[in-house]
């Protein structure tokens, strides 16, 4: 008995030892992946070249493009704080095969990419604000711009995942890593998933970064967004002045509170609580006016052109002189087309804003001659 309990510990560690070792083939295979995945940890080697494709990262662009120094700055960051570890490997002499199990380390992909999302949202918002071209938004150089801002900018958290890679051995005996699009997603912590991932961002996500970013714009950028000419359908002076007026009363009074979401998938409604300016309180404060007016002998002795006139005048008035505030409660359909969540723009949320001042200003006109 004394034998064998002095025996116990040679033997579990002859066990363990015999465990830790590797057949010639898994060792070869672990030092190819070994020495492939170290070249990913060095920045300066610009292997990501060989296993990720800076097109297929934003494939829905459609766009080719040469590498430029903000496409390798992205992989420059994203990389810094990636690491792997080889958990298992298993081969396959007759087939000349060999899979590993490697557990990766990198930053939050889902992360980064929601983020993405938002900010190229807010941009091509904000493109229409500038009276830009949108096109100039989804070039493949400006969405790589975005990513490494936001790489620059934002600390993400390491993540763990699991991964299987797929090796052959050829015909000089030599083990070779076959390199496919999954092995592409994986290494960059399913980055190419997670920015093609219709519901990156969920409705209530959309709806807030829209109505966040109007808060931001300046009284300029909301009247380009909102086409306030187009919304008056005119190029009068007079109107234009009472579009910016309108604008500038939505751009003091503007806010919003998201109340309910229902979302089965592929459509969803937001329901959302929008303050802005009192619409009401100005068309009745305009109308008292404008019957005041109407009464006088002023409005004989003007004529049509004149009671017109005058009509813009109370009206422009009363809009830049109000001071009252309302909030009202809409529900804004959505639906998924595939690539992301859209807003339903229709005439509900132009009167949320605007109230029915924008129709009532274009028909100012008949009023006068009424």
């Amino acid at each position: 008995m004394q034998i064998v309990k002095h025996m116990l510990p040679v033997m579990l560690a002859f066990t363990l030892l015999l465990a830790g070792c590797s057949s010639p083939e898994e060792k070869a295979i672990k030092e190819v992946i070994t020495n492939e995945l170290d070249l990913l940890k060095d920045l300066d080697s610009g292997a990501f070249e060989e296993y990720i494709s800076y097109e297929e990262l934003f494939s829905q662009s459609g766009e080719d493009a040469a590498l430029s120094s903000e496409m390798k700055d992205v992989f420059d960051l994203f990389f810094k704080d990636f690491n792997y570890k080889i958990m298992e490997v298993t081969v396959d002499k007759k087939a000349r095969t060999a899979d590993a199990v490697i557990r990766l380390t990198t930053i939050d992909a889902r992360s980064l990419a929601a983020d993405f999302a938002k900010v190229y949202l807010k941009e091509e918002m904000m493109s229409t604000a500038h009276g830009e071209d949108t096109d100039s938004v989804s070039s493949l150089d400006n969405r790589y711009q975005l990513l490494r801002d936001l790489l620059t900018s934002n600390s993400y958290e390491k993540v763990e995942t699991t991964c299987s890679m797929h090796l052959s051995k050829t015909e000089d005996k030599t083990w070779i890593i076959r390199k496919d699009s999954a092995l592409e997603n994986n290494l960059v912590g399913n980055l190419i998933s997670c920015l093609a991932d219709p519901d990156i961002l969920s409705p209530k996500d959309t709806v807030t970064v829209y109505f966040d970013t109007i808060k931001g714009m300046s009284e300029e950028e909301m009247s380009r967004y909102f086409k306030m000419q187009n919304l008056l359908n005119t190029e009068d002076t007079q109107k234009n002045q009472i579009a910016s007026a309108l604008v500038k009363q939505l751009h003091k009074h503007f806010d919003y509170k998201i109340k309910d979401v229902s979302d089965d998938g592929y459509q969803a409604s937001v329901t959302v609580e929008i303050t802005t300016f009192d619409s009401d309180s100005i068309m009745d404060s305009y109308n008292r006016q404008f019957e005041e007016y109407l009464a006088t002998a002023d409005a004989v002795i003007d004529g049509e052109e004149g009671r017109l006139d005058k009509s813009h005048q109370l009206l422009l008035t009363c809009i830049k002189e109000n001071t009252a505030s309302n909030t009202s409660t809409i529900t804004i359909p959505m639906n998924n087309d595939g690539v992301s969540w859209k807003m339903e723009m229709g005439k509900n949320l132009e009167e949320a804003l605007f109230g029915k001042l924008s129709s009532s200003a274009a028909s100012a006109e008949t009023d006068s001659e009424e």
